[in-house]
């Protein structure tokens, strides 16, 4: 019978484990991405090109981990610099509009990011339309501008 006991013991010790870790990788309140900017080669944003995505963070634990994300695929997490600021290299894929997201935290702020085909006129490029179909299993966000939180 002292064999299940402590099988127990040590299995409730785990949870707790378990919930200090996550309660403790939790952002307190004072965390705030402030804003999201997309940035690189041309006006527009074209597919197979590389870009620099900032977020611009505040509050109390503007030094927490950042996470980004474009239509729910993750694209990296970094951790600021000491200006506030954290960056992720990002090369999309497709030809469609992605919602871009840096959270930090309980804290987002989302832009759409109109993604195209090159045209001829563009270097490197090889023709076609401007828009593609998503992937299976994509969305293809909304097609405002802006920013939120």
């Amino acid at each position: 019978m002292q064999a299940p006991r402590i099988l127990c013991g040590r299995a409730g010790f785990g949870l707790i484990a378990l919930a200090s870790a996550l309660t403790l990788a939790t952002a307190p309140a004072g965390a705030a991405v402030e804003e999201l900017t997309v940035s690189g080669p041309a006006q527009h944003k074209y597919i197979g090109s590389n870009y620099t995505l900032t977020a611009t963070l505040g509050g109390e634990s503007a030094d927490l981990p950042v996470l980004f994300t474009a239509n729910g695929e993750y694209l990296g997490v970094s951790a600021p610099d000491p200006a506030g600021r954290a960056t992720v290299s990002w090369k999309p894929a497709f030809a469609i509009d992605y919602t871009v997201i840096a959270q930090q935290g309980e804290s987002t702020w989302s832009i759409v990011v109109e993604v195209r085909r090159p045209q001829p006129d563009s270097p490197g490029s090889a023709g076609g339309s401007n828009r593609g179909r998503p992937p299976s299993g994509s969305s293809s966000g909304g097609s405002s501008s802006g920013s939120g939180r």
